[in-house]
């Protein structure tokens, strides 16, 4: 039963083509773009992205080591990212307070 609003007609040579141009369209939407998207998906996935790529640098600078006399908690730190330092420099105040303590007994003792 054909629709009152749209009847259908394919005697005339422009619906044909119109018919044909729908039908290409329609192969194009739903075959041919999918079809290329896994193929251009399956190459990517082919030719890199399995591997990790990572770009070498280098940075030519002198290396200090660096180690505190004594070791405790860290209650300052004065050294700023990428600041100049010089020997003797200040870096980090570590907490005071275990030492005293310990001298506190140690003067105790005596």
């Amino acid at each position: 039963m054909p629709n009152e609003q749209t009847p259908i007609t394919l005697n005339g040579h422009e619906d044909l083509k119109q018919a044909a141009q729908a039908k290409r369209k329609r192969l194009l939407l739903l075959g041919v773009v999918p079809m290329l998207a896994v193929i251009l998906a399956v190459g990517y996935w082919l030719l890199g992205a399995r591997y990790v790529a990572t770009e070498n640098a280098y940075v030519k600078t002198d290396i200090a080591k660096l180690a505190a006399e004594i070791s405790g908690r860290v209650i300052e730190v004065r050294a700023k990212a990428h600041m100049q330092v010089t020997q003797g420099d200040v870096l980090v105040r570590i907490d005071p307070e275990p030492f005293k303590l310990a001298q506190a007994r140690a003067q105790a003792e005596l």
